[in-house]
């Protein structure tokens, strides 16, 4: 994973230095062994992750770890926004066929949107993960990725005829062409994206020709969910791609997390002139219990070899964020 110092310092400020950080990052298992300069004066670490650390898989969640290494608190987030009169369930349908592979779906419609070349800050953060910048609204999902780790998705609204936005399983023999430009087959067992009458993307894989963003979409859809990460690698296997996206469904996104995700997304389009609509929807008919994990104090030193105080492993517990 490909973690920017500049972009970490928007979570949490660090004053440290570069060996200490990387020192002190390789103590809590986060190794990293190649690192670059950019030519605007910022160093991108290239930290190694591992398949049972979703969290891992974004700037916050890399920043979440150092705050409590250094005992330096995370900053606050805010994701300010210009709202519009109507409620995003005025302008768009939603409606989730398949709950066991899709058990949250978020969305927001931003209207009004100008597309065009991302601003400096976005093309900098963009292009320290090794992409190109492509314009200001997919870059912005792609900054909400890299920040967060969790992935949404970017439709043209004037493309997804109805407007309804429909989560269900392929039909067999249904075709989508691809971002990419390939003309796929999709299998019964893929969960897609549909709108009124056809696919328009793979969940949680990659978007379709057709709806994606263009230079004259004015309203955009924004789609913030959680898929079953069993299905998305079938889906993906099958078909022979693998995306930023797919990468980490797969590995388990944050099912609290999307609501948030859509809010950063819809603040990003609101600083290129659009207006949010009022009322995120939020299909989450199961929502989950929070889990209890019982912890005995003496397992750690049995798995380390190494006593390790009760008040040391309460304390960094609840700095992660457990109650």
């Amino acid at each position: 994973m490909k973690i920017s110092l500049a972009w970490l310092k928007e979570f949490i400020d660090l004053e440290v230095s570069r060996p200490e950080l990387l020192a002190r990052l390789t103590g809590i298992g986060l190794i990293c062994e190649e690192w670059t300069e950019t030519p605007d004066g910022d160093t991108v670490f290239d930290i190694e992750t591992y398949a049972n650390r979703p969290d891992t898989l974004g700037h916050l969640g890399i920043a979440r770890e150092i705050s409590v290494l250094m005992g330096t608190p995370l900053k606050e987030r805010i994701h300010p926004v210009v709202e519009l009169p109507a409620k995003t369930a005025e302008l768009v349908e939603v409606q989730v066929l398949d709950e066991d592979l899709c058990p949250r779906y978020t969305g927001y419609v931003v209207k009004g949107v100008k597309i065009g070349p991302s601003p400096d800050g976005i093309r900098k953060k963009i292009e320290a993960m090794g992409l190109k910048p492509i314009n200001n609204v997919v870059d912005a999902g792609n900054v909400v990725l890299f920040a967060t780790g969790h992935p949404v998705h970017m439709f043209d609204l004037a493309k997804v005829e109805g407007p309804r936005v429909v989560v269900r399983r392929a039909k067999k023999g249904e075709t989508l062409r691809t971002l990419d430009g390939k003309d796929r087959t999709l299998g019964p067992d893929m969960l897609v994206i549909a709108d009124a009458r056809r696919p328009v993307a793979l969940a949680g894989v990659i978007g379709g020709e057709e709806s994606g963003i263009k230079n004259s979409t004015a309203d955009v859809f924004i789609e913030s969910a959680v898929f079953d990460p069993a299905s998305i690698r079938r889906t993906r296997k099958a078909l022979e791609i693998q995306t930023d996206a797919s990468y980490r469904f797969e590995r388990g996104a944050d099912i609290g997390f999307a609501p948030e995700a859509a809010a950063m997304s819809a603040s990003l389009l609101c600083s290129f002139g659009g207006r949010v609509s009022r009322d995120l929807i939020d299909i989450y008919p199961k929502p989950r219990k929070p889990k209890e994990v019982v912890l005995r104090s003496r397992r750690p030193a049995d798995l380390l070899g190494v006593a390790v105080p009760d008040k040391f492993i309460q304390k960094t517990l609840i700095e992660l964020g457990f109650s």
